[in-house]
């Protein structure tokens, strides 16, 4: 029973494989000081345009927790900027020029990271 699991459980065998490709993202967006969970949120917002931190994680299926603590890092680096909203409680958030800077700079080291993602994810699934 503890070995069927062990060898065959689809959710184990998935978040094993994300942690691996995650990290080589991480690996690839090193150089410009970003991580794969921060090029996702700030990809979001340019595609959003002026978006509440809520919307972001409804898109990426993030908890409050990770995205608010991922939101802040990206405040205090500067690549989004935090708007007033309409109510005074929500802040929505828009893609600074330095956040576009940094999209821009990742992109070839991401566009790596998604052949060596593909490579290894054709690998294992033809054994």
């Amino acid at each position: 029973m503890v070995d069927e699991i062990a060898s065959n459980c689809f959710a184990v065998r998935t978040r094993i494989a994300s942690r691996d490709i995650t990290r080589l993202y991480d690996d690839r967006l090193r150089p410009v000081g970003l991580r794969i969970t921060q090029l996702s949120v700030l990809v979001a917002v340019m595609k959003m345009g002026d978006a509440l931190p809520s919307e972001i994680g409804d898109v990426l299926h993030l908890d409050r927790s990770t995205l608010s603590r991922t939101v802040q890092r990206l405040k205090d680096n500067g690549w989004i900027d935090e708007l007033v909203g309409d109510d005074g409680r929500s802040r929505p958030v828009r893609l600074s020029r330095a956040g576009k800077d940094m999209i821009r700079k990742a992109h070839p080291l991401w566009v790596k990271a998604q052949n060596e993602a593909a490579s290894t994810l054709k690998q294992v699934s033809s054994t």
